[in-house]
Order: C-alpha cells, then sequence, then structure tokens
C-alpha cells in the first residue's frame, strides 16, 4: 500500500476518502477480530493499515469506523495481544493508535457503548489507593498508556457526557483513582528534576515533561464536580515527531520573508538572482567643472534671459558652433 501515497489519490479529499474505504477493508474492521490468527500476523495486519491510514485523517475525513474497531475488538482482546511474540510493544503501539484515531472520530450512534471499553481498561492501569494509608510507597504506574487511555476517553465521553454522573459510586470510585494517580504523576516529576542533571535517554527526557503535564490537564477537566471535557493537548509521543518534521522548514521560512531593503549603500553587494536594470552600468553626465564650467553656467544664464525671438535663433546657432 505505500506506493498509493504517490498518487494522485491523496491530492484530493475524495481520493484521500477512497484510500481509507480501501484501508478499511484490507485490515476487515467490519468483520471479527481473532489476535491468534494466523500465529499473531492477524494483529500485524492490522496495526500496518491503521499507520497507513492514520494521516489521512483531519476534519473532512474521520475515523469513526476505526475507533469503534479499536474500541469493541482491540481492546477486548488486549490480554491475548499480550501473549504474542513482542506482545508488550504491540499492546502499546494498539493504544497509541486508539489515541491518535480518536482525535478525528466523528459522532457515534452508542458513545456509551465504546467508552466503557476504554473505561474499563482506564481503571486497570489507574489503580484504587491502598487502603492502608501508605500512600508514600507507589505501585508501578504505566503512565505511557494512561495517556492513550485517558486522551480517547477523554475525547469520546463528550458526546456521553452523563457517563460518569449516572451513577455516584462509579464518579466516586473514578475520582479516588484520579486523585491517587495524580499523586504518582506528582512524585515522577519530583525525581525527574532530581537527575534532570545526569544522563538519561535523550527520548526521556523529551516525553516525560509532555507526557505528565498530559495526564494533568486531562485528570483536571475528570475531576471537577460535573467532568468538563475542553482542554487540548498535543500526545507526547506526537510532540516530538512533530518537531523534527518542521524544523528544517522553521530555519529557512525567516530568510525569505525578512529579507533587509537597501537604498544607495556604496558597499552594498547586488543580489545574486537580481535582473540588471536598462540604465545599469551606464554612467550619467556629469558637467565638466573648472574654467570651462564657469563660462558655461553664464552663458546658460544670458540665454534663459531672451526672448523667443532672436533668442531662440542665437540658440540654434549657438548648437551649431559646438559642433565645430
Amino acid at each position: 500500500m505505500p506506493y498509493l501515497t504517490a498518487s494522485k489519490l491523496t491530492k484530493t479529499i475524495a481520493g484521500q476518502q477512497e484510500l481509507v474505504n480501501l484501508v478499511a477493508e484490507k485490515a476487515e474492521i467490519d468483520g471479527s477480530f481473532d489476535p491468534l490468527e494466523e500465529n499473531g500476523q492477524n494483529v500485524n495486519r492490522v496495526m500496518m493499515c491503521v499507520d497507513f491510514a492514520l494521516p489521512l485523517f483531519n476534519a473532512n475525513i474521520e475515523s469513526t469506523k476505526f475507533t469503534k474497531f479499536y474500541c469493541d475488538q482491540i481492546l477486548p482482546n488486549y490480554d491475548a495481544i499480550g501473549t504474542l511474540k513482542d506482545g508488550s510493544t504491540l499492546q502499546y503501539h494498539a493504544l497509541k493508535q486508539l489515541a491518535e484515531l480518536s482525535t478525528h472520530c466523528g459522532k457515534l450512534e452508542n458513545p456509551s457503548l465504546h467508552v466503557v471499553q476504554i473505561f474499563d481498561k482506564l481503571k486497570h492501569f489507574m489503580p484504587l489507593p491502598p487502603e492502608d494509608a501508605d500512600l508514600e510507597k507507589m505501585p508501578n504506574l504505566d503512565f505511557t498508556s494512561v495517556e492513550c487511555l485517558l486522551y480517547a476517553f477523554h475525547r469520546l465521553a463528550r458526546q456521553c457526557p452523563d457517563f460518569l454522573t449516572a451513577d455516584p459510586a462509579v464518579l466516586k470510585d473514578f475520582r479516588a483513582r484520579l486523585t491517587y494517580f495524580s499523586r504518582g504523576v506528582g512524585g515522577c516529576k519530583k525525581s525527574l528534576e532530581k537527575h534532570s542533571g545526569k544522563k538519561l535517554d535523550e527520548d526521556q527526557l523529551k516525553i516525560a515533561p509532555a507526557l505528565f503535564e498530559n495526564i494533568s490537564s486531562l485528570i483536571k477537566d475528570l475531576y471537577y464536580t460535573v467532568p468538563i471535557y475542553k482542554c487540548n493537548i498535543q500526545l507526547s509521543f506526537k510532540s516530538i515527531t512533530k518537531k523534527i518534521k518542521l524544523s528544517p522548514e522553521k530555519s529557512s521560512a525567516p530568510q525569505k520573508r525578512h529579507t533587509p531593503i537597501q537604498f544607495e549603500s556604496s558597499n552594498a553587494s547586488a543580489p545574486k538572482n537580481a535582473r540588471p536594470s536598462k540604465g545599469e552600468g551606464i554612467k550619467l553626465y556629469a558637467p565638466p567643472s573648472g574654467k570651462f564650467s564657469n563660462n558655461f553656467q553664464s552663458y546658460d544664464r544670458g540665454g534663459r534671459g531672451r526672448g523667443r525671438g532672436r533668442g531662440s535663433r542665437g540658440g540654434r546657432g549657438s548648437r551649431g558652433g559646438w559642433r565645430t
């Protein structure tokens, strides 16, 4: 399928939609899904198709079908995917794809049926606080998976705003999980600041601050008495990719837009691509200086004071004298 990206189909909205339909057919998202089929090749095929389709989704081309498929088929089989070769990598990649798909998901007919799948998986990664009140010892928390699931939940739950408020017990339980996980985010922030001077992985140094900030912003929205869905974040694993792609364009743009305009500078060199004007390189006439110049000026003043009769004839005679 990569050869299709070079075709004319990508140049129009209708063409992009046709490509998305082809990918959906290839991924078989309208059928049943068994992650163990074909020794796991079924999972690889679906994820490769989604990776190809993700850049095509935008405000005009929605990812609704793919989002529903991931909520209803991928998340329920999340544990089975983990049993495959490189299962943990596939699991994390599936959550990242779900988060990206939810960005351009359109209106769902029954949003709560799909949101509950994300919510149940999110609770798995966001434990309740311990009963022994020892809040200093934090369990191992998977921040990257929580960011993906929390983002997808935040994007889709706005279509069913009563999902959390319909049952007070559900809301109370979820708030306890949010509070406890928020403490873990704060502890990791402090730990990262302490180790800022030590050698750490470059990607971790770039992703971690954005990751923690995203989770904190999403939790803040959901912790209101009536949860809101207003914050708009950039997924941490997407921000670095975007910076790398845009860096060459940013460095070259100012040179084109801010070229200084210079006037009559003797030391300034002409632009390389500037076209010479017709009179460029031709010396302007300079009147003679010295004794002859004084005689010429007195002659000029005398000629201007005369009338149109003799003065004009004298002028013609004088011009004849200049030629000899």
